[in-house]
């Protein structure tokens, strides 16, 4: 017994290949590393020790941001706008911090001021911030 006829498997076909198309384009896809290059304005640097930067976390992954002056201690970290319930800080280091998306993949933006290292008096020019993505761990 056949119960879809003619027009009724065009249509089913059309259903399920929209479907497809709808899922997979809602999906985050990332292969390999994601880098993060930016650079701070040296007068704010200099003077304050502050740093921005923006990177992207996709969901349940760890991202490493590396600063691009580091610091002599772990820095006052800041995220702006909804990442502050968005992202679990894992890890916090003079020259880098981590951490963890909880939610959808989202772009962020965080601020950094703290002390210098005594021979970092401008930023490096090769590129400032490196962002590496670590696989999650299941809990």
């Amino acid at each position: 017994m056949n119960l879809i006829h003619g027009r009724g498997r065009v249509v089913v076909g059309l259903g399920l290949a929209a479907f497809v198309a709808f899922s997979i384009g809602c999906m985050n896809l990332t292969f390999g590393g994601r880098h993060e290059i930016a650079s701070p304005k040296e007068a704010e640097v200099a003077a304050e020790g502050l740093q921005r930067g923006k990177s992207y976390a996709p969901y349940a992954q760890e991202v490493t941001v590396y600063y691009p002056v580091p610091y002599a201690s772990p820095p006052n970290l800041e995220f702006e706008d909804d990442a502050k319930r968005q992202f679990i800080v894992m890890e916090q280091r003079p020259d880098c911090f981590k951490i963890k998306n909880t939610q959808v993949g989202a772009e962020f933006t965080w601020k950094a001021r703290g002390s210098l290292t005594a021979s970092a008096k401008t930023p490096n020019t090769s590129g400032a911030i490196q962002a590496t993505l670590a696989p999650a761990q299941e809990p």
